[in-house]
Parts: C-alpha cells; structure tokens; sequence
C-alpha cells in the first residue's frame, strides 16, 4: 500500500516538472517605452531565437520624441529593430524583457 502511495506521487511530481516550466516561459511582461531619440518612432520589430518576427507597435501608432508607451509582451530574451520617423532602423541584441520594466530609446550608433 505504502509502495503504491509513492509511485502515485512520484507520478505527480514528474508531471508537475515538466508543466510548470512551461507555465513560466509564457510569462507576460509590461514594459514602459521611453522615446529619448530626436525622431519618433514608428516600428518596433522582436526576432525571437527562431528566427519570428513579431510587430510592437501597430500601423499608425507613433511614440513621438520625448514621449512614451507601454506594451505588453512575452517574457524572454529578443533581437530588437526599431524604426525611427526618418527611416533609420537600429538594432538591439540579446534584450532581455524579463529584467526590465522600462526602456530607453536613444539615438543609433553608427555601425
């Protein structure tokens, strides 16, 4: 009776193991966009490790220069390419969402 009791919870541990985790990398983060650049910004683009592209601002929606927006993404570590007004697109790599809670935007640095 006893052996059987810790299979049975064994069982449940294994299986609580490998939903948990899952539970944790889908976590949803708020993140305050801060637009310190001379130029708005226009596009927001996350490359997650995969290769996916995911839009951040929607068509239309602009953070003027000085201004700020709140979005609210996946938890997890992103390639980012932000599109100012004047078309100039710079790139961000290994920004991890998870340890931020806001973010400045400031001017390129020439590549």
């Amino acid at each position: 009776m006893i052996t059987r009791f810790f299979a049975i919870l064994i069982t449940c541990w294994s299986l609580m193991a490998f939903t948990i985790p899952n539970s944790i990398d889908s976590k949803l983060v708020k993140l305050q966009v801060v637009n310190k650049m001379n130029a708005s910004v226009k596009q927001i683009y996350l490359y997650d490790d995969e290769g996916n592209e995911f839009l951040v601002l929607s068509q239309g929606t602009e953070i003027k220069a000085g201004q700020s927006l709140e979005i609210t993404l996946e938890c997890g570590t992103y390639t980012v390419s932000v599109e100012s007004g004047e078309g100039q697109f710079c790139d961000y790599y290994n920004f991890n969402t998870c340890q931020k809670d806001t973010w400045e935007l400031t001017e390129c640095e020439e590549k």
